[in-house]
């Protein structure tokens, strides 16, 4: 290559790697296959990890676009499971912010 371009200079750098080749930084007391997989475990967590992270980003911003709109209130509280079941209980409890602003309602 300098002898096509005179003005380049390739610089060469050495640096430690497995008696394979195949990793660095070497590893001694592990084989490359055991390293193979902690790789592909650790690339996993990582897919996985950044997966939920972007999920959350995702709800945040939903959130965010809703806030100062009638849709706060579910975003800010949001509504937990009946253990009982009672349709008629869950229905008010879904209402009880907009019945809350009317005067003949009393939780």
């Amino acid at each position: 290559m300098t002898d096509d371009r005179p003005d380049v200079e390739v610089s060469r750098y050495w640096v430690h790697v497995c008696e394979t080749g195949r990793h660095y930084p070497p590893h001694p007391g592990d084989t490359c296959d055991e390293i193979d997989q902690w790789i592909a475990h650790r690339d996993q967590f990582l897919k996985d990890f950044f997966a939920r992270s972007f999920a959350q980003f995702e709800q945040a911003s939903r959130n965010a676009q809703l806030a100062g709109t009638a849709f706060t209130a579910a975003v800010d509280t949001p509504i937990e499971p009946w253990p009982d079941g009672n349709p008629i209980r869950r229905a008010l409890d879904i209402l009880a912010p907009d019945l809350a602003w009317q005067s003949n309602y009393r939780p």
